[in-house]
């Protein structure tokens, strides 16, 4: 596998990561940024409150989305080792 090879394996792995990971953070940044103007409209300044709904969102989306990433990563995964015999090669 020459250095090319491996860094165009990687990135593709990067990419695959951060396409899988960006609902989730996307759906946790809006609901922490919706909780804390909501706290600072209330002047409730207690923890709890800013993590339970977070934590609610994070888990539905990945409930949600669980058939989405599955074949998603099934996809990536299948390409990646019929494409793998190109790097034994050399």
């Amino acid at each position: 596998m020459t250095p090319d090879q491996a860094t165009n394996m990687f990135r593709d792995v990067l990419r695959e990561a951060i396409v899988i990971a960006a609902p989730v953070i996307l759906a946790a940044s809006m609901t922490s940024l919706l909780v804390s103007f909501l706290q600072t409209l209330t002047s409730i300044q207690d923890q709890t409150i800013s993590i339970v709904p977070r934590l609610l969102v994070v888990a539905g989306v990945v409930f949600i989305g669980m058939p989405w990433y599955l074949r998603h990563l099934t996809t990536f995964t299948t390409l990646m080792l019929t494409d793998f015999g190109r790097f034994l090669e050399h």
